[in-house]
């Protein structure tokens, strides 16, 4: 099962046809673009970086010694950084965003979706060590929440990318 293409098969084509019934892009947040969203999007991508920084600190205690070796490999590997970093940093926070906080449907209160959504995101990065998986989770809730605060899904879209931007420089 690759998330990815079932998002692709599956929710793109609803995507599309919410152009049809804009009530359905409006519950995403896309047109819910103000002077209050950008700065709800500079503090919620301040609270990434604190994660992300609070982890790195932390990180040595709980045995992460560095960047995990398959993004190591991934980056000794390609002939092409910059589409790399493209895919890490841009491309799987759009899609994975869309896939976990915007496709809606899973009405089980607030911390039941939020911990239901973060649990099968994290599940999806088990290529890494479970301490880093742990973070994933945390930081979908934290995702989840700003999402669900804001109303807008791009604000978690911001703080994924910038997530992935942090990790894919270390």
């Amino acid at each position: 099962w690759n998330p990815h293409f079932h998002f692709l098969v599956f929710r793109v084509p609803t995507l599309l046809d919410a152009r049809k019934n804009s009530a359905k892009l409006h519950r995403l947040g896309i047109f819910r673009q103000s002077p209050c969203q950008i700065v709800a999007l500079a503090i919620w991508a301040a609270i990434t970086i604190a994660c992300s920084l609070f982890f790195g600190l932390l990180a040595p205690f709980l045995g992460v010694d560095g960047p995990d070796e398959s993004m190591v490999t991934m980056a000794n590997t390609t002939q092409f950084p910059i589409l790399l970093f493209l895919g890490v940093a841009i491309g799987a926070p759009l899609v994975e965003e869309f896939m976990f906080r915007g496709a809606g449907g899973i009405e089980l209160g607030l911390w039941g979706t939020l911990g239901l959504t973060s649990f099968f995101w994290a599940i999806l990065h088990l290529q890494y060590p479970p301490v880093i998986i742990a973070y994933i989770f945390c930081l979908g809730l934290i995702l989840g929440l700003a999402r669900e605060k804001t109303g807008n899904l791009w604000i978690p879209v911001w703080m994924h990318a910038v997530n992935n931007g942090i990790a894919t420089f270390e």
